[in-house]
């Protein structure tokens, strides 16, 4: 409660309604250098937009796969996109998934969702 409290007092670094998934999966692709003995190596998108800054998404998501990471994501149905779509065909791997929340209000029970689906073993 107190990190979200904090977080809710942090202005935007961006001004404007930029979306650079690209970007992000190459900066997240890089994060794993620093831990060479990871087992399990996942990056989780979340966003109410498609791609309209940054660097090139297909490059950046072309090199994730090449490092063995999988992509999953949370898309955010929020302003009459069909975010769920783009990410299915342009970010998650194979053998990812994509998660819908309708709405921002939807986001919690969409992360909790995501997250059941990626730490739970399937039974039976």
């Amino acid at each position: 409660q107190r990190f979200a409290a904090r977080a809710a007092t942090v202005p935007r670094v961006f001004s404007g309604s930029d979306t650079a998934v690209g970007q992000a999966i190459g900066f997240a692709t890089a994060q794993f250098a620093a831990v060479p003995d990871c087992r399990r190596k996942v990056i989780d998108i979340s966003g109410d937009g498609v791609q309209n800054a940054g660097g090139p998404l297909p490059v950046a998501r072309a090199r994730a796969i090449a490092a063995g990471i999988s992509i999953n994501a949370i898309a955010i149905e929020s302003i009459g996109l069909t975010i769920s779509e783009f990410y299915r065909k342009n970010v998650i791997t194979r053998g990812g998934f994509v998660v819908t929340a309708q709405g921002h209000t939807d986001y919690p029970r969409a992360i909790r969702l995501k997250i059941l689906r990626e730490i739970a073993r399937p039974m039976g």
